[in-house]
């Protein structure tokens, strides 16, 4: 019995090494490999890693500077052009209409030596009964000829008036574009359906009938982009000159406004006469009514008096 012990505590004891032998052999290798205490000979060998173990990917150490070797390039986000329309109304007071419309001209040519840089867009040309010549002239210039533009016109003559003003569609532009672009993927997908469906007839012209409208969507928002790339790419200017209008003209001499005035007051009684005149026909008609009425009333009124007077009569003779 006591034999019988003893063999299985000397097997038990055997066993207990072997386990510990065995751990202390697969434990040592691992902690050098993750940075544990280890000697110096365990991190200069190749460890001896457990079956079926893969070690990490090595990371690879930063880049010194100037070296492009092994880094990823993130892209700088991009930044939106602003979008600008900008426009100027001015009124100026010349001296002579068509020597002012030669100057700016070459003002115009001046500036903008191309059609692409700006030209004179349209003129407008009238005379007054004095004879005096008014007209408008638009420029079409690009925006950063446009300040030089403005200046060079104000010295044409007397300014009267000026407005510039700009207006910023930077917001509206890009959603725009936002949605243009949303729209054409979405046609994009619609094709492919087409393409590929095999279903029924209905749902094949289901299809092509959303199809013709989300293209319909994209030709309204290209178009309404063209409109402000117009507009932001080439600046207004909305420019009126006029010759000042003399006291005493030229056409009608002394007499001219004597005679204006005479003319001002025949247009002034006849505009009264022709005022009276609808007056009456308007209250004709009305009148005829009160007239019938007031002699209907009148007769009731002298037959009730008359028959007043009768019965007076007959009662004093019967007294």
């Amino acid at each position: 019995m006591r034999k019988r012990t003893g063999i299985v505590i000397v097997v038990a004891v055997i066993l207990v090494l072997a386990v510990a032998f065995s751990c202390s052999r697969k434990e040592s290798p691992l902690d050098a490999y993750i940075g544990g205490e280890s000697s110096d000979k365990a991190m200069t060998e190749a460890p001896m890693m457990p079956e079926g173990f893969e070690p990490a990917p090595a990371i690879a150490p930063p880049s010194p500077p100037g070296d492009t070797a092994g880094t990823t390039t993130i892209p700088a986000p991009t930044v939106k052009k602003r979008k600008i329309i900008k426009t100027a109304e001015i009124t100026i007071e010349v001296k002579d209409f068509e020597d002012s419309l030669v100057r700016i001209k070459e003002i115009v040519k001046e500036v903008a030596p191309s059609e692409d840089d700006g030209s004179i867009f349209g003129t407008t040309k009238s005379k007054s009964e004095s004879g005096k010549t008014s007209g408008t002239v638009v420029i079409r210039i690009k925006p950063d000829r446009f300040d030089l533009l403005i200046d060079k016109l104000l010295a044409v003559g007397d300014v009267q008036y000026q407005r510039i003003s700009g207006e910023d569609v930077t917001k509206e532009y890009y959603d725009l574009q936002s949605r243009l672009a949303s729209k054409q993927e979405m046609e994009k997908r619609l094709i492919q359906l087409l393409a590929t469906r095999t279903n029924s007839v209905a749902d094949l012209l289901e299809v092509e009938r959303e199809l013709g409208r989300v293209r319909e969507e994209i030709e309204s928002f290209q178009g309404t982009i063209r409109y402000y790339d117009d507009l932001v790419g080439m600046s207004t200017v909305n420019l009126k000159i006029f010759e000042p209008e003399s006291v005493v003209s030229g056409a009608g001499g002394f007499w001219g406004p004597i005679k204006e005035a005479i003319m001002r007051s025949f247009e002034v009684f006849g505009k009264s006469i022709a005022a009276l005149i609808v007056f009456v026909m308007g209250a004709l008609p009305w009148a005829v009514i009160a007239y019938i009425i007031f002699v209907i009333v009148r007769k009731i009124v002298r037959r009730r008096r008359a028959k007043t007077e009768q019965a007076a009569t007959a009662k004093t003779k019967g007294k």
